[in-house]
């Protein structure tokens, strides 16, 4: 089964350049007007960025730190870093920026369209696996939370674990609600009842 690359429309989409107006700076900015982009340029690089960006092509540098610094939690923002090879520095500043993609000084403007296809790709996985992570969070919170709803019904009604569970479960059902919800009045309602005896 051949996976189709999905088309990148650059004409509406919200992009930022933060290099120097220098030739390659220029060169990026003349080849995505081509593309169909309204990219807005920005030097010297801002302390934070507007929160309607998704493309960020940003240069890798000293100058650009704080910029990097404030995009740590810019979670759907796809982030392009230029670099430039012959900074010593560059692999250092990268770890800062955490790009999605990467262009190299002298900037091609064959790998742009491409960079970008790829970066945009990264940032979708990313998505992904945060959709995931939370998902498995809130279900190791469930386990836990059912973990001592169980311990509760064990103390408190001299049963085994087998049985705590099936009263849990059977609730739940009767109730038409997930036993991890089940599970949660049991222990607040164990508190509650912990911190009257006090």
């Amino acid at each position: 089964m051949a996976m189709q690359t999905p088309l990148i429309d650059l004409r509406e989409m919200r992009i930022w350049v933060v290099l120097p107006r220098d030739r390659d700076g220029e060169a990026l900015i003349h080849h995505l007007q081509r593309l169909g982009a309204q990219p807005r340029h920005v030097w010297p690089p801002p302390e934070r960025l507007d929160t309607e960006a998704e493309l960020l092509l940003c240069l890798v540098g000293r100058e650009t730190r704080a910029l990097a610094a404030a995009l740590i939690d810019a979670a759907d923002l796809t982030v392009i870093g230029v670099t430039d090879p012959a900074n010593p520095h560059t692999l250092q500043l990268l770890s800062s920026l955490n790009p999605h993609g990467i262009l190299v000084r002298p900037i091609d403007p064959g790998a742009v369209l491409s960079c970008i296809a790829v970066a945009r790709s990264n940032v979708s996985f990313q998505r992904r696996l945060r959709t995931k992570i939370a998902k498995l969070e809130e279900r190791l919170r469930t386990v836990r939370k059912v973990d001592q709803a169980k311990a509760i019904l064990m103390a408190t009604r001299h049963i085994d674990e087998p049985q705590a569970f099936a009263f849990l479960r059977e609730l739940a059902m009767r109730r038409r609600v997930p036993i991890g919800v089940v599970a949660s009045l049991v222990v607040e309602s164990n508190e509650v009842l912990s911190e009257n005896q006090d």
